[in-house]
């Protein structure tokens, strides 16, 4: 038996590293995944990768298109019982007084308004299933700054404050809510660094692990604050990356 066996999950920025590795793993775990995300081939070839994988595609800033996202979910696999609110934005965008309203208004929209519109439209449903589990996809740039992040930084503390949130005004009902915080991983939208030597090396050097993270180690993670191995954690950062909040 998977530790996920009858479970329906959904899963946000399923296309790619974090959200792929996730969806993989919840599958051979004996979950029924949906994912989404904005881009159709990627989720198609998540979707190709394991079986019983639903891939949508829909803009999770959207509240239209959050809504399909449940409503789908609910019509082809059944109640959603975990979400994982995995779809992020990262990009350098300089200083805070350069960083446009635009910009800004982009990183929120993705990294936080996302994250807030997918639990607020999926808890009634875990309400009625008599609780459930969510998994927000953190960074450990919600704890600590970089130059050149404000936009990034902001969005990612936002989102450890609506875990908080979350997690304390749904345990009486029993929906968790916890964090994973990943530090840089391996993924499509970290590229621009690990792919690097010279940055790369530079980089690595904040990790007293000496490397980066890789999606799979990340995915684990999440499986644990999703299943019941972690029936009592609610409201918890957990920290993956290589000891760098550590410092």
């Amino acid at each position: 038996m998977g530790r996920l066996s009858g479970r329906v999950a959904i899963i946000t920025g399923g296309g790619s590293g974090i959200g792929r590795a996730t969806a993989v793993l919840f599958a051979a775990e004996g979950a029924r995944v949906l994912i989404a995300g904005r881009r159709p081939e990627p989720l198609l070839e998540t979707a190709a990768a394991a079986r019983g994988v639903l891939p949508i595609a829909a803009d999770v800033s959207r509240p239209e298109e959050v809504d399909r996202i449940i409503e789908c979910c609910q019509r082809e696999l059944g109640t959603p019982q975990i979400l994982v609110n995995n779809a992020g934005l990262f990009e350098a965008r300089g200083l805070l007084h350069e960083t446009t309203v635009e910009a800004f208004d982009e990183s929120m929209a993705i990294n936080l308004r996302g994250p807030f519109l997918m639990t607020r439209a999926v808890i009634p449903h875990m309400l009625r299933a008599g609780g459930g589990s969510i998994v927000n996809v953190g960074s450990n740039l919600a704890q600590f700054a970089i130059p050149h992040a404000a936009a990034y930084c902001t969005a990612k503390g936002g989102l450890l404050m609506l875990t908080r949130a979350t997690a304390v005004d749904y345990a009486p009902q029993g929906i968790r809510c916890n964090m994973v915080s990943p530090g840089l991983v391996r993924t499509e939208m970290t590229a621009a660094v690990w792919t690097s030597p010279g940055l790369a090396a530079e980089v690595a050097k904040e990790y007293p692990m000496g490397r980066f993270g890789d999606p799979g180690e990340i995915a684990r993670a999440i499986l644990h604050l999703a299943s019941d191995e972690s029936a009592w954690t609610t409201g918890a950062v957990l920290n993956v990356d290589g000891g760098a909040s550590a410092r």
